[in-house]
């Protein structure tokens, strides 16, 4: 059965010293808990943006959303939601490889609405 879930990807990039494989191990994750929570015929999107000399990475979906009372923990070592079918490391793995890269992450959600995890990083200045 293919999952019918629509994935939106931005693709003009500023230029940003990274190590490609640990940001991709970041967006991997971020993609996979989106998809892991968002219903069929949902949306994911990816959103690229620049700000204050700092690219603004976000994946956005339309799914189950994230407990108030919940979002503050959903980075820390082994905390798990109620739906989670992870470790509880994954979110932690990506705040310390967004870490090292020196930038920050952070998430928004409403219960019913969806999630936003942005990742920011800084841009190589030309």
């Amino acid at each position: 059965m293919e999952a019918a879930i629509r994935l939106d990807v931005a693709s003009d990039l500023p230029l940003v010293v990274m190590d490609p494989i640990r940001i991709r191990e970041v967006l991997s994750n971020l993609i996979s808990n989106a998809a892991h929570h968002t219903p069929q015929r949902g949306t994911i999107s990816i959103g690229v943006a620049t700000a204050a000399g700092r690219l603004l990475i976000s994946v956005a979906d339309t799914g189950e959303g994230i407990a108030a009372d919940d979002l503050p923990k959903i980075f820390d070592r082994f905390y798990k939601g109620a739906r989670s079918r992870g470790s509880g490391l994954g979110l932690t793995i990506a705040r310390s490889l967004v870490a090292a890269h020196g930038g920050e992450i952070s998430a928004e959600s409403a219960l019913g609405r969806g999630t936003t995890i942005t990742i920011t990083l800084p841009i190589v200045s030309a």
